[in-house]
């Protein structure tokens, strides 16, 4: 696609914006001289009543009384308005104390008016009031108003005209770099599609777009990494198959060529290298479907010194056989749990077996199990070579193992299998260690207490 986004984005700014001010200014000049010329008659109006409330106390300061006042006859314009809208004007009037209209300009006029229900101008004379003005209207359009509203119309249209090239160029400064922005990283986003190696794209300020770019870059770096972990996981999964199936191919090709014998110790190692790859086929069928949320729990009341009895009867023999010691430890009065049995022996299994890859002979593993509320904490303990400190925080990484030399038969999968087991209950896994001391294993699981313990009978667990 050939598109430039930024440059369509920055126009469609500029064409907006444009569109905003025009728009404003065409409200401003609509309303504007409106306003503006009602403030400009009623200061034509004040004014015109000032100079004639002059006019009529000089008169009445000579004359003594209203007698002979006339209202100063308009000028008259050739732009004057016809007769008919002249008549539409209201005339000045003046009025004695007593509201009688002893004096108008030209129109018609009533014979009295009310000074309070009109507004007025009184006329007062040594301190007493000798009259009343009552301002008329200007007529309409004046050729001063006119000349006013010719004026105001040129500056509204000058002053849209400036403002309007002012919002264009403006606006096309002030996105030029936002929408560089955002085209580098439309191009980075692109390159990225095509499978280029990962390049991160430059973060500058702290506004929205640089936020924007903090994320894209997080984004390109995780899905550069999963994209690694996912070669690595292939690589493993093609190593850990390809060495028993070289094991069998080699035993099953000699034995049916007739150079071997097909003696119980042969089909033995044939039969071991068959259950290494089944079982890394189900770990890793296990992992995918963790993964997409598909393994259900089939959850049954335990006793928590119960399970840790069994793990323990499953590795008695394999712990004999390596000389190392299997030590229990079971809190007193722990209560049953609702747990998945088959997963949470799977975890324990994995983390045991572990502990006695690790363990050589003449070690010692303890298995433990206490109620720290909220949590059930199984423990597995060794005193064998432990975990250097910065291998720790990439063991639960699936196929990663410390040492190959010193991992054994494992596939690298058990701790992230015990893991994903843990936190489908809800739970964790927390491994510490120390090296040339040993590995602290502890599963953690949530603690939902029923009304059995250890020492009691039936479990009866509490609905939740």
């Amino acid at each position: 696609m050939n598109l430039h986004p930024a440059r369509s984005l920055q126009l469609r700014l500029v064409l907006w914006l444009a569109g905003a001010s025009l728009l404003s200014h065409l409200l401003f000049a609509a309303l504007t001289p409106t306003i503006l010329l009602q403030l400009y008659r009623q200061e034509l109006v004040q004014e015109r009543t000032e100079r004639t409330a002059t006019l009529a106390l000089t008169h009445y300061r000579r004359a003594g009384s209203w007698r002979g006042f006339a209202f100063p006859a308009p000028a008259v314009s050739s732009a004057s308005p016809p007769a008919r809208t002249r008549g539409s004007v209201r005339p000045p009037l003046l009025l004695d104390p007593r509201g009688n209209v002893v004096a108008h300009g030209a129109g018609e006029a009533p014979a009295r008016v009310d000074p309070r229900a009109v507004r007025t101008r009184p006329l007062t004379l040594n301190g007493q009031t000798v009259g009343y003005l009552v301002p008329g209207s200007p007529p309409p359009n004046p050729p001063e108003e006119r000349a006013v509203i010719s004026a105001m119309s040129r500056s509204i249209f000058l002053a849209a005209l400036s403002r309007l090239l002012t919002v264009v160029l403006l606006t096309a400064l002030l996105t030029r770099g936002v929408l560089r922005s955002l085209e580098r990283l439309t191009q980075a986003a692109r390159q990225f599609t095509l499978g280029q190696p990962y390049r991160p794209v430059p973060v500058r300020g702290q506004d929205e777009v640089a936020v924007l770019a903090e994320t894209f870059n997080e984004m390109q770096a995780e899905i550069a990494r999963a994209d690694a972990g996912r070669r690595r996981m292939l690589s493993d999964i093609a190593h850990d198959l390809s060495t028993p199936l070289t094991i069998v191919h080699g035993y099953v090709q000699a034995m049916a060529s007739g150079r071997l014998p097909p003696t119980p110790e042969r089909l033995a190692t044939v039969q071991d290298e068959l259950d290494l790859m089944r079982n890394l086929v189900e770990d890793l069928r296990f992992l995918s479907l963790a993964d997409a949320g598909e393994v259900r729990l089939s959850r049954e009341s335990l006793r928590p010194g119960d399970v840790l009895d069994a793990l323990a009867r499953a590795f008695a023999q394999r712990a004999e056989r390596q000389g190392v010691a299997l030590k229990l430890e079971v809190a007193p009065g722990l209560p049953s749990v609702s747990l998945d049995p088959s997963r949470v022996r799977q975890a324990l299994g994995n983390l045991t077996s572990n502990a006695l890859n690790h363990t050589g002979q003449g070690g010692e593993i303890t298995l433990t199990v206490r109620a720290r509320p909220p949590f059930l904490e199984f423990e597995v303990r060794d005193t064998g070579l432990g975990i250097p400190a910065d291998a720790l925080p990439l063991v639960f990484d699936r196929f990663y193992r410390v040492a190959p030399e010193r991992s054994g038969t494992g596939t690298g999968l058990g701790l992230s299998i015990a893991l994903s087991i843990a936190e489908m209950h809800g739970g964790t896994v927390t491994l510490e260690s120390t090296e040339g001391v040993g590995t602290r294993a502890t599963l953690r699981l949530p603690l939902q207490e029923g009304t059995h313990s250890e020492d009691a009978g039936t479990a009866k667990l509490t609905s939740r």
